[in-house]
């Protein structure tokens, strides 16, 4: 899955804690892309000072976050659509284990207002951490889920502003104007539906095959009359099976795909609702495939595309022990 960008369009501005700290000579932070310059007039000052970089999808390289640079927003593990922000400290001035309260605001860019709409759910959030060492040995609060809607937020634009506190150390913040890009989808999934809210998934069309009915198993739930129907999916259609395998935690080499048809609540439903939805032995019937694009829910669902609710109005409990 390819991801979109957010573009900084202005600097970050730094604002310190400390009287009597500035005046000293600023020193380089090493590396072209570790942000603006350290203030090294004194032992201590401004020990919170941070760079900012943003993570995106697993196995993607961080992207620092300065006047003009380009970074990723993702859909997070509920299906929020978020920025994930790493602060990397100097770990000789304020080492891992430190607490600190790290604050997000989003707010209207004054140039363009009408395009906050899309993120003024999400105003602030405030994530009190404890600095931790990241794999390289750098001193660090984060990757956060600083979500900033539940929708796609493609084109939104506001001003981000990322503040950190601790305890005898200060404050320090940095803040810009971003905009976000688009997310994108894989080419070959573009063409089929996109349905759900917190958690989103691709309508992929198919067939089942109903296999022969079974007793319901001893021990699951079951309606009165109740039997074990299984349903197996499969697809001819090309389009389709190529986006099923573009992504390959949606199993697309797995095909068919198996699922047992239950009535409400889990049960096995009642023989006598399943003729009239069409679901006979040996029936192939349309379905659609339901692969998750987006979120931490069931990652494969199968919909059958007809009518099944009689066998949920008809599911009685079995009574007795």
């Amino acid at each position: 899955m390819r991801i979109s960008f957010v573009h900084v369009l202005i600097g970050f501005v730094v604002a310190l804690a400390g009287a009597g700290c500035g005046g000293g000579a600023a020193t380089d932070a090493g590396t072209p892309d570790a942000g603006p310059p350290r203030d090294g007039a004194c032992d201590g000052c401004g020990a919170l000072e941070f760079d900012l970089e943003v993570v995106g999808q697993p196995g993607q390289p961080a992207v620092p976050v300065f006047d003009d640079a380009s970074v990723p927003w993702v859909w997070g593990p509920q299906g929020g659509s978020m920025v994930q922000p790493v602060l990397v400290f100097d770990g000789a001035r304020v080492p891992a284990g430190t607490d600190v309260v790290v604050t997000v605001r989003h707010a209207a860019d004054p140039a363009a207002p009408e395009r906050f709409a899309r993120v003024m759910g999400f105003p602030e959030t405030t994530f009190p951490i404890r600095l931790t060492t990241d794999p390289a040995g750098r001193v660090v609060a984060g990757p956060l889920n600083d979500q900033l809607a539940w929708t796609s937020i493609d084109g939104a634009r506001f001003v981000y502003t990322v503040e950190v506190t601790a305890m005898g150390l200060g404050t320090a913040r940095r803040e810009a104007v971003v905009e976000l890009g688009t997310m994108s989808v894989p080419d070959s999934c573009g063409g089929f539906v996109l349905e759900g809210k917190s958690c989103r998934y691709r309508s992929i069309p198919g067939i089942v095959t109903v296999a022969p009915f079974e007793p319901a198993p001893p021990g699951e739930a079951t309606c009165v009359d109740g039997v074990r129907v299984t349903l197996a999916f499969t697809t001819l259609d090309p389009e389709a099976r190529a986006c099923l395998e573009s992504q390959p935690s949606w199993g697309g080499g797995s095909l068919p795909f198996v699922q047992i048809f239950f009535a409400n609540f889990g049960y096995h439903p009642p023989r006598g609702c399943l003729e009239a939805a069409g679901i006979v032995e040996g029936a192939a019937l349309p379905a659609h495939l339901m692969v998750e694009e987006l979120g931490t829910c069931t990652p494969l669902l199968l919909r059958l595309d007809a009518d099944t609710a009689a066998c949920d109005s008809m599911c009685l409990p079995p009574t007795g022990g």
